[in-house]
């Protein structure tokens, strides 16, 4: 009787750690650093308005991201931004007139390379605009992913890849950075979402 129950208890215990480890979350990549952000910027003023601020995407202590909101009228609305040895991927055509946005991204997507022919990667460009009932980038669309390239220094050939997700009210009053990632390894994109 003793020995079947330790031969009960026993087959429970491998049972159980065979169990635990086929569920164990997979190692994260150790040549991506995560970071995780609470960075809101409000402009929630009258007509019209204008705010300005930047976010240090690497938290490395250097401003890497200047971006703005301005809100002339109820129908003409704008986010932009502009990158400190940073770009941001960009759809390859324009938009709206001759101006592009970013390129919104679905995790798991695989960004491209930088193209200087395409010039598929902006250092300063549109995050979002509403002009009349015409609505373009990442607004209104809940959190949204943006890739990016960045150098460690305006001298250095190398571009290290990342991905950030932001959100941008439908009425511009707000922009939140939450979260967002970079590769060590340099010239090699990695896919949205990935940590």
């Amino acid at each position: 009787m003793k020995t079947s129950i330790t031969k009960i208890l026993l087959s429970c215990l491998v049972l159980m750690t065979l169990i635990t480890t086929s569920c164990k979350k997979e190692k994260d990549d150790p040549n991506i650093t995560q970071f995780t952000y609470n960075k809101t910027t409000i402009n929630s003023a009258a007509f019209p308005s204008f705010t300005i601020d930047s976010i240090d995407l690497n938290q490395d202590g250097a401003a890497d991201l200047i971006f703005g909101t301005q809100r002339q009228t109820a129908d003409s609305l704008y986010v932009q931004y502009e990158g400190n040895d940073l770009a941001i991927a960009v759809n390859d055509a324009p938009v709206y007139d001759i101006y592009s946005f970013v390129k919104l991204f679905s995790k798991d997507d695989m960004p491209p390379l930088y193209n200087d022919i395409t010039e598929n990667y902006r250092i300063g460009e549109y995050m979002a605009a509403k002009v009349g009932s015409l609505s373009f980038g990442a607004d209104n669309k809940g959190d949204v992913y943006l890739a990016f390239g960045m150098k460690k220094s305006s001298s250095s050939a190398d571009i290290y890849y990342g991905w950030i997700r932001i959100n941008i009210a439908a009425n511009y009053s707000s922009i939140k950075f939450l979260e967002g990632a970079i590769s060590d390894i340099p010239n090699k994109t990695i896919a949205i979402g990935s940590k």
